[in-house]
């Protein structure tokens, strides 16, 4: 009795002191930092608790005369402490005087020439003939795995009950050389790959240990391996923690699948013992079967209990590891378990696991959680048991594909819930949740996206083929009236697109209202003006989400097709059909396009254009000499089909402003010069003429800027110059003639101005901005009989009184005023041996007149986006002016006008100090530098709305780049360089970008003050 209490006393007591030296099992907690007299403190600590914890044992378990000897034990224990403390302090001496001695089987695992197969045997042959030794070498090498220098010996193995004790003594003395960097962490060349290696080794160790039966004839092997790497694997060392854990999912992993093999081997066994059975002819031979049976039973029953062992006293404890490599590690292993050994791992009580990671902190583990899962629902083996789990943690996993901050981890989960999706587990509304993901900014997304757009369209259009009534109608439909015959199915589809991407356009602002900085705007506003010269067009959704699903959809890629449905005449064909049960006009009412349907189909058309000709469905790897001719061979043929459908669809949808945009975006990917090859100059100019006409028709920014912007591209085709500029001309003419026609004889300073005349003003004017930028205006735009120039002055000079309607107005005339300077100059530069001096110093009086007027445009802060565009067009012509000194050799005029004046200077300065203020109060800027005080300035007053981070870094970032190019070119003084420069690193990086190009500038100042 008393040996068997105090056997189990000696066990409580080693079992209280692993709890306190290795905290870290529940946690992780480390303790690496913690200060030498800290642990001699915590240490008698855990001496005086271990006593009580004795005594209080005793007492609970022991009679009475055995309780006493037990106490008068447990009172010698003090008397014994310093004893044992020397007998510690003795081992760990042994332990140091052991750290210098190599390990040969660690050097060969770093040795990455050497195979792993060759070393794993000779370790087996080295057990063989010592297992203690074979054993000692093992051990040691995982110690050095973990960046450890201490080792152990034989003795150490003689007593598992001192794994703890020696383990506590190992990391003690090893505290100060302790490798932070440690093996399967470390970045470093020596261990480049080694935590792969390290796995492969322990994988072909199992394997060779098994096959060889000693994992089977001797139990002691791998119960010294488990106690020593379960041990660790609670330590509060990291590096202990780490690999220990590393080690033992990488032994569970390979013994599930030797258990696998074992399995096999018995099913067969029992298969042949049947078979003989049967037979009943030799019962020799039926007995050796059955002996085998009962060894792969004994064998299936050691593997399973090992098994479970490591999980429930590793993986339970680590996969909430307060490291979350730790846990990303186990979270692998796990699913690599569920697919090897499915009769054990794949279960609920599993398998809640990976649902509860599914909420780590860490989004390394989110992220191995989510690939871990998607691997089993690509496998239809496991989709009957996962239905359970899918119901229980599905919620979440939407949740993750629509909120997620990770984007990595959103485009997983996305491609996770496909697969839950093919499994039959995600409801209708689910479905049209996820798909509202394609207007998403992240273009990875939008695509992850694009099969649940595409499932949602077959649905729908199956349900259109049902609604025909006979599901072979759609092979029966015939031609009209002599028509080709048109593969007439596709139409069905075409509308299906259409209806869903309006259905999904409609809903995506609610859905996502958590979630809007992530989803597109839905319209792009037409009262910003477009930069002509930026290749960027501003996309809207249904772009974007084209770009994503039509390489997907094999009807949109015959976009040929779409583009004759497009140009049918639905209504006609249907109303000339008399009996609304006739199965033609059944499908001409089910496949009519809306107005609103035909628009966003205008959007996919240009799409599908667009990726047949860049992203071309042809072998890419051919040679690059060969591969160019085919793709010119191919853009020439997708331009002669355009050539006759672009004017077709201009004609059908000029009544519609969205329509024409797509349409001329459309004509820009025609390649010019196969009007040429096919002498088509006529069908040219009537293109030219149907864009002056979309141009002239629709006071919309964007069809203007498109039209503008085919016309640019005409202009460069030498070819047609001259055909591309008469219609220029005509466009110029009627743009001022329209604005000649509302001016009539009134005084536009000072006239009162109708909300409609102020409407017929600004569309005039923005024309007239559009069509000056891309060509030479001047003698259109200044005739004797009416000056564009005069009257835009009269509308900036409104600027005034002038009311908030009449914004843009003002706007764009000050744009138009730039172009016409601009070509002024230009036209200056180009005539410089036939200018008079009269000539330039008219020009410059003009100059200065309308700069004079800019003062109070400027200096009024109520309105800054005018204030903006005045200083920008205000330093963009004193560096135009620049160009005017390659003429002024004779120095015909004082070079005093191609420098800002001071007072001028001083308000562009103050204007840019305000917009710098206002953006480091909606962005929490700090340490920002100002020149005047925040109680002198005031507020900008107009359009709130647009006080937004991103639209007031613009202005300021604008304002800044053209300062710095007015310092550069001599403008302005270099006295703001210090100002502009002291806040850089402040304001953002496009700020830091600008700025930048001053670094030059003070670079010469400084060596300047040094000569």
């Amino acid at each position: 009795m008393v040996k068997m209490y105090n056997e189990e006393v000696r066990r409580s007591r080693r079992t209280r002191q692993q709890r306190k030296m290795f905290s870290g099992l529940e946690t992780g907690e480390i303790l690496e930092d913690i200060s030498g007299s800290e642990l001699e403190s915590n240490e008698g600590e855990v001496l005086i608790e271990d006593e009580y914890t004795e005594s209080e044992e005793v007492e609970r378990h022991s009679n009475g005369r055995v309780n006493k000897r037990i106490k008068e034990r447990t009172k010698n224990s003090r008397k014994m402490r310093d004893e044992i403390e020397g007998v510690k302090l003795k081992r760990v001496l042994r332990l140091e005087e052991r750290q210098e001695e190599g390990n040969s089987l660690f050097e060969a695992l770093i040795d990455y020439e050497a195979s792993l197969e060759a070393l794993v045997l000779d370790w087996i042959d080295t057990y063989e003939r010592d297992a203690q030794q074979g054993l000692v070498e093992l051990i040691n090498c995982i110690l050095k795995c973990c960046g450890c220098g201490q080792m152990i010996n034989i003795d150490h193995l003689a007593d598992q009950d001192s794994v703890t004790d020696t383990l506590y003594e190992i990391q003690e003395a090893s505290r100060v050389n302790l490798m932070r960097d440690y093996p399967i962490i470390s970045k470093s060349n020596m261990y480049k790959g080694f935590k792969k290696r390290l796995i492969d080794f322990v994988h072909r160790w199992i394997d060779q240990v098994s096959l060889r039966e000693h994992l089977y004839n001797s139990p002691e092997l791998m119960e010294q391996i488990q106690a020593w790497v379960i041990a660790m694997s609670s330590s509060t060392f990291r590096s202990f923690r780490h690999t220990s854990t590393l080690i033992s999912l990488a032994m569970v992993t390979s013994l599930s699948g030797v258990l696998n093999r074992v399995t096999k081997e018995e099913q067969i066994a029992n298969k042949q013992y049947e078979t003989e059975k049967k037979r009943r002819s030799n019962e020799e031979r039926m007995k050796i079967v059955k002996t085998r049976i009962s060894t792969f039973g004994k064998q299936i029953e050691f593997l399973k209990t090992t098994i479970n062992d490591f999980f429930d006293s590793v993986f339970v404890h680590r996969y909430r590891d307060i490291d979350p490599k730790i846990r990303c590690d186990c979270v692998h292993e796990l699913g690599l378990w569920m697919i090897k050994l499915p009769s054990i791992f794949f279960d609920g009580i599993y398998l809640r696991y990976l649902g509860w990671v599914l909420s780590d902190i860490s989004p390394l583990t989110r992220l191995e959680v989510v690939k871990t899962l998607s691997k089993l629902y690509s496998n239809n083996e496991f989709i009957a048991g996962l239905r359970h789990f899918t119901e229980r943690f599905k919620p979440r996993l939407i949740e993750m594909a629509l909120h997620e901050v990770d984007s990595n981890i959103r485009c997983s989960s996305i491609t996770l819930l496909n697969g839950v999706r093919l499994c039959g587990f995600l409801e209708d509304d689910e479905i049209d949740l996820i798909c509202t993901l394609l207007f998403d900014t992240d273009s990875r997304i939008r695509k992850r996206v694009s099969p649940f757009f595409l499932a949602k369209v077959e649905e729908l259009f199956e349900n259109k083929i049902q609604e025909l009534g006979d599901p072979t109608l759609k092979c029966k439909i015939g031609t009209e009236n002599g028509d080709s015959e048109l593969n007439k199915p596709l139409w069905i589809k075409y509308k299906v697109i259409a209806e869903l991407l309006i259905q999904l356009d409609e809903t995506a602002d609610d859905v996502n209202s958590s979630n809007k900085e992530n989803i597109f705007v839905k319209d792009f506003n037409n009262t910003d003006y477009l930069d002509i010269a930026s290749d960027l067009k501003p996309q809207n959704r249904i772009h974007m989400v084209s770009m994503a699903i039509c390489s997907d959809i094999e009807e949109l890629k015959n976009w040929e097709s779409l583009a004759e449905y497009l140009l049918h005449d639905h209504v006609a064909v249907s109303s000339k059909l008399d009996s609304s049960k006739e199965p033609k006009h059944r499908f001409y009412q089910i496949c009519a396009p809306t107005e609103k349907e035909e628009n966003v189909l205008l959007q996919v058309l240009y799409v599908c254009v667009y990726l047949d000709i860049f992203s071309p469905d042809y072998d890419i790897k051919s040679k690059k000499k060969l591969f160019s001719q085919i793709k010119d061979e191919h853009e020439e043929s997708v331009s002669r089909i355009l050539l006759g459908l672009v004017p077709s669809l201009l004609k059908k949808f000029n009544f519609s402003a969205d329509a024409s945009v797509s349409i001329l975006r459309l004509e820009q990917l025609i390649k010019l010069s196969v009007y040429q090859n096919f002498r088509q100059n006529k069908t040219y100019e009537n293109l030219l003429d149907l864009i002056g006409k979309q141009f002239m028709k629709h006071p919309n920014n964007l069809v203007m800027k498109e039209a503008i912007s085919s016309l640019l591209k005409a202009q460069q085709f030498d070819e047609f110059s001259s055909i591309t500029q008469e219609k220029i001309v005509e466009i110029q003419e009627e743009a001022v003639n329209q604005l000649k026609n509302i001016k009539s004889n009134r005084d536009l300073k000072t006239a009162h101005l109708s909300t409609k005349m102020i409407e017929n003003l600004t569309i005039a004017i923005k024309r007239l901005d559009y069509i000056s930028s891309i060509s030479d205006c001047i003698k259109v735009f200044e005739t004797d009989s009416f000056k564009v120039s005069l009257t835009l002055l009269e509308l900036v000079e409104r600027i005034i009184s002038f009311d908030d309607s009449e914004l843009e107005m003002i706007i764009s005339s000050l744009r138009t005023l730039k172009w016409l300077y601009l070509w002024k100059v230009k036209h200056l530069i180009d005539h410089k041996d036939n200018i008079s001096s009269k000539e330039l110093n008219a020009i410059i009086a003009d100059r200065d007149k309308l700069f004079d007027k800019f003062y109070p445009i400027i200096e009024n802060k109520k309105y800054y986006r005018i204030g903006y565009y005045a200083v920008s067009f205000l330093i963009d012509l004193y560096v135009i002016f620049f160009n005017l000194k390659t003429i002024n050799t004779k120095q015909i005029f004082d070079e005093t006008i191609f420098i800002i004046p001071e007072k001028m200077q001083n308000i562009i300065i103050l204007l840019l100090n305000h917009y710098i203020k206002q953006y480091t109060k909606v962005n929490d800027s700090r340490g920002v530098k100002f020149l005047i005080d925040e109680e002198t300035d005031h507020e900008l007053e107009d359009n709130s709305d647009e006080k937004t981070p991103l639209v007031l870094e613009k202005f300021m970032c604008e304002i800044t780049g053209k300062v710095v190019l007015a310092i550069l070119n001599g403008a302005m003084s270099n006295k703001y360089i210090p100002y502009l420069i002291g806040n850089r690193d402040k304001l953002g990086l496009s700020y830091n970008h600008i700025v930048s190009e001053l670094d030059i500038l003070e670079t010469n100042e400084k060596n300047t003050e040094k000569n």
